[in-house]
């Protein structure tokens, strides 16, 4: 009961972005775990590896989240557990990508997505998509990443999950105009601009219309660009 207790502190901590906080009681909780020299934990020391791994990839120390990753993963894969290993999978794919190591980050998000397929764990599968998409977008294979964002997009929209859908669109957006293809990124980032501005998230709708701008920029439509730009400003100067 305290092991689990703790534990919801950390994970409040760690949603708080209390990110030092949520290391000591993770740390605490591990220490004490290990201390019981009882293989019967381990599911317990595995998951508690993987949130030290998510406090230090937010830190950002990502060698530090790296290695906090793979100790639960070995734990994960040993046990048979293919959900929480598959979830591994992903984040040291994340931990990659944001240290650039794109071949590294693929393949594992391509173990990940293996997994959801095989079990039939679509949703999160559409998360994989996502990411492999980011990976060939930054390698500059524009039709590989439209291929896995159109993918991601299918299933976040079967499951009516507007905002990932948002997302969807507006990373088919960005492919669009990476490739010059003016209207169908303008028709994108309208549609994602749609569900922010109907969700009340500001924010999200402020970078959809810097990107309209940016479109009309390209299309040499100065008047709509600079009304989208003083829509953006707007919203950011009303949020504060």
């Amino acid at each position: 009961l305290w092991i689990y207790l703790r534990a919801n502190e950390g994970n409040e901590a760690l949603l708080g972005a209390d990110l030092e906080a949520a290391r000591v009681i993770y740390q605490e909780i591990l220490d004490q775990l290990i201390a019981l020299n009882d293989c019967s934990v381990n599911d317990r020391i595995a998951v508690i590896y993987h949130q030290l791994g998510m406090v230090a990839q937010e830190k950002p120390q990502l060698e530090v989240a790296q290695q906090h990753y793979l100790k639960a993963l070995k734990i994960f894969e040993d046990a048979g557990d293919l959900y929480s290993t598959a979830r591994g999978y992903h984040q040291l794919g994340i931990v990659a990508y944001k240290q650039r190591q794109f071949e590294v980050a693929q393949q594992y998000y391509l173990k990940a997505l293996k997994i959801r397929e095989d079990t039939g764990d679509l949703y999160n599968a559409a998360g994989d998509y996502n990411q492999l998409g980011m990976v060939a977008q930054e390698k500059r294979q524009f039709g590989v990443a439209q291929q896995y964002y159109l993918k991601a997009l299918k299933i976040f929209e079967d499951a009516g999950d507007l905002y990932s859908t948002a997302i969807g669109y507006h990373n088919l957006g960005w492919i669009a105009q990476e490739q010059q293809q003016c209207e169908p990124a303008r028709q994108y980032y309208l549609k994602a601009l749609k569900i922010f501005e109907d969700a009340g998230n500001s924010h999200s709708a402020a970078r959809e219309c810097h990107h309209l701008g940016n479109v009309a920029l390209l299309q040499r439509q100065f008047e709509v660009a600079q009304q989208y730009y003083f829509k953006a400003l707007k919203i950011y100067e009303d949020a504060g």
